[in-house]
């Protein structure tokens, strides 16, 4: 099945729930050693064809199903909440830490949401749509990841359809209209409630405001399309668990790019260690202008309250 997909070119798969992929008794049903020989084994397929990529749901485990002898990434479940955590409390959560400053981080891709409820509500929900903090949040799992996943009507700031109490609640017509009955998902009825907020968060309302989610989503999925260096340079992080700043920066040869999301109210002053000697860096997220490294390569940043900021060399 898997050979089908693949010369008919998909570009990869998502495997759901791997951890039971094998049962070895009644007591013995999950995360089993069965799962990770299998899973290598269609990691090896997928490489071969090369340019295609797969991920695997394991939220017991995420670490040992990312593992190069096993899926090779996995969704990093328990760091979601952390990152919302810390847009919350103006500070650094140090689950968010734990998992940059990890060996695996790239294995790990990051997300805020998905179509689970274990996983947690929506976005929305979770930080009772104050969008100062959706855009941290945002801002923090889609730079600091190699390869981000976004939950779809995360990017409008879509809530729960609170009429349902499973996970049905998650998983709406997508809000593409403020119309309350169709939400431009079709021209009959929708095969499910709406979400609540689609009268005020939807695609057409959202397109073409600067101040929007959607439009702050999309800059900066723009600004990884613009500087690659964002998410396969090599990760340093240079910061810790309590910091106002999450500070890290990426790097490959000559080139570096410095990342600092600041989750204080006031602005903050941070150091980063670049590496480059005498080096200009040109302000290309939340700031403008460009700043130089000095003797010892540090560069010093002003980073706004509440702010995202990046600076790459040119």
């Amino acid at each position: 099945n898997l050979r089908f997909w693949l010369n008919k070119g998909v570009d990869g798969f998502r495997f759901d729930a791997v951890g039971v992929l094998f049962e070895n008794g009644s007591s013995a049903w999950n995360n089993q050693p069965e799962n990770h020989v299998l899973l290598k084994e269609v990691q090896d397929l997928v490489d071969f064809y090369g340019k295609r990529f797969m991920i695997c749901e394991a939220p017991d485990d995420p670490p040992a199903f990312a593992a190069a002898t096993s899926c090779g990434r996995a969704f990093a479940f328990g760091t979601q909440g952390a990152i919302l955590d810390s847009a919350r409390n103006f500070a650094t959560d140090g689950s968010v830490t734990n998992r940059l400053a990890a060996a695996d981080v790239d294995r790990l891709p990051l997300f805020l949401s998905n179509h689970d409820s274990f996983a947690g509500d929506r976005v929305w929900n979770q930080l009772n749509g104050d969008t100062e903090q959706y855009k941290l949040a945002a801002a923090t799992y889609l730079l600091a990841s190699r390869n981000p996943f976004t939950y779809y009507g995360e990017e409008v700031g879509m809530a729960n359809a609170s009429v349902y109490t499973d996970d049905r609640t998650l998983r709406t017509p997508m809000s593409w209209t403020s119309n309350t009955v169709t939400a431009g998902f079709t021209t009959g009825t929708p095969f499910r409630n709406l979400s609540d907020n689609v009268a005020t968060q939807n695609v057409a309302d959202e397109e073409g405001d600067s101040d929007s989610l959607l439009e702050n989503y999309r800059s900066l999925y723009q600004l990884r399309a613009t500087y690659p260096l964002i998410a396969s340079g090599a990760m340093t992080l240079q910061s810790g668990s309590g910091d106002p700043v999450l500070l890290w920066t990426r790097s490959d040869g000559g080139i570096v790019a410095i990342i600092a999301i600041n989750f204080a109210a006031t602005g903050q002053q941070v150091t980063a260690d670049t590496g480059l000697v005498n080096t200009t860096f040109d302000a290309v997220l939340g700031a403008t202008g460009q700043l130089g490294s000095d003797a010892s390569g540090m560069l010093t940043i002003a980073v706004p309250g509440r702010t995202a900021v990046v600076f790459v060399n040119p």
